[in-house]
């Protein structure tokens, strides 16, 4: 009985050993997605807008703010002095990191994906919106969109 005893105990150290040890891809994702939002979380103001590669009016006075969701996966985000109602429908909203790519690509809570490029003080950002009408949304605002972001604040 001692002897079975001593083997169970083995078996529980050895099994917390391993376990102990290892780290699961949730924890992996989690140490990418900290450093994702340490780069995006700031506030970010637009010095160029284009669509379709043509620049468009206002840019200087459209302001991003990102901050980390108590929900993991996601950034909330703010705007300030929005002339682009229709693509940004929202002055706020959330951002959803993708997990088969999260320092590249997000969806923005509307749907629309938005694909991403970061540095420590720039911020750039791409995506395709619909001439839909559906949803409020106006026409002759489809297109390739590019939002050129500086950082002006943490």
């Amino acid at each position: 009985m001692k002897s079975l005893v001593v083997t169970i105990r083995s078996l529980f150290i050895s099994l917390f050993i391993v376990l102990a040890g290892c780290s699961s891809e949730d924890d992996k994702n989690d140490l990418v997605n900290n450093e994702i939002f340490k780069k995006l979380k700031g506030t970010w103001q637009a010095t160029l807008i284009e669509k379709d590669n043509i620049t468009q009016n206002t840019s200087e006075h459209f302001i991003l703010g990102i901050s980390e969701s108590k929900v993991q996966e996601r950034l909330s985000y703010t705007i300030e002095n929005n002339s682009y109602n229709s693509i940004w429908p929202s002055n706020i909203g959330m951002f959803f990191l993708h997990s088969q790519r999260p320092s590249g690509s997000m969806t923005r809570d509307d749907g629309v994906v938005i694909d991403y490029s970061i540095a420590e003080k720039s911020l750039i950002m791409y995506f395709r919106h619909s001439d839909s009408a559906e949803g409020g949304r106006v026409k002759g605002i489809g297109g390739n969109w590019k939002f050129t972001f500086i950082r002006v604040g943490d």
